[in-house]
């Protein structure tokens, strides 16, 4: 479960998020949608323990996040933007992440290129946007969190790999009893797979 109570987070006289209140149950899917600029990443980043909030906490199973190493090696992040080691291949990636992420399967990341027809020993540099994306996608669920947190989860997917990754999704939270939070400026794009969703604007919750 996760737990977000109370959180305010600013960037000097700049609120990024005011006052946030959610539950995320074991074996679902929270969606946040909104506008970009609306919040949600800073929420997440809030989730993952990579912002302290002002005011507030963020529990996952009843222990504060922020400054929990051993906590975080249950929980990851997919942002927007995801790091990967220069000239790094797929495989010499999920091995980079795979050293902080203690129950990375292997096999299901081979699977899960097999599905999206991506070469393990490729450099990710030279992928499309929408097949670094498919990477990152690969590299979170083969990591086997507990807490999978996905920021703008369909950016440069086609029709049928969105269609591929919700069917996933709902595959991974029955599996992992996994709590799952996903965002999108699209609603439409996340409504089919959520089981609850906060639309945020102005840094709230509206």
């Amino acid at each position: 479960m996760i737990e977000i109570k109370s959180v305010t987070k600013k960037y000097g006289n700049f609120t990024a998020i005011e006052d946030i209140n959610l539950i995320v149950d074991d074996c679902s899917v929270f969606g946040l949608a909104g506008f970009n600029g609306c919040g949600k990443t800073t929420l997440l980043n809030v989730c993952a323990g990579v912002f302290k909030p002002e005011n507030g906490d963020v529990y996952l199973d009843g222990e504060n996040v922020f400054d929990n190493d051993s906590l975080r090696k249950s929980l990851f992040y997919l942002s927007d933007n995801m790091f990967f080691p220069t000239g790094a291949t797929i495989t010499s990636a999920a091995k980079f992440y795979a050293n902080y992420m203690s129950k990375f399967d292997f096999k299901t990341l081979e699977s899960l290129c097999d599905l999206f027809s991506l070469d393990l020993t490729k450099p990710v540099r030279g992928f499309s946007k929408g097949m670094t994306r498919q990477v990152g996608l690969a590299i979170a669920f083969a990591s086997k969190p507990k807490y999978l947190l996905i920021d703008e989860t369909f950016d440069g997917l086609d029709p049928h790999k969105k269609e591929i990754v919700r069917k996933l999704l709902l595959e991974y939270i029955n599996e992992c009893n996994a709590s799952v939070i996903i965002s999108s400026h699209d609603l439409s794009e996340i409504a089919g797979v959520c089981d609850h969703i906060a639309i945020m604007n102005g840094s709230k919750i509206v």
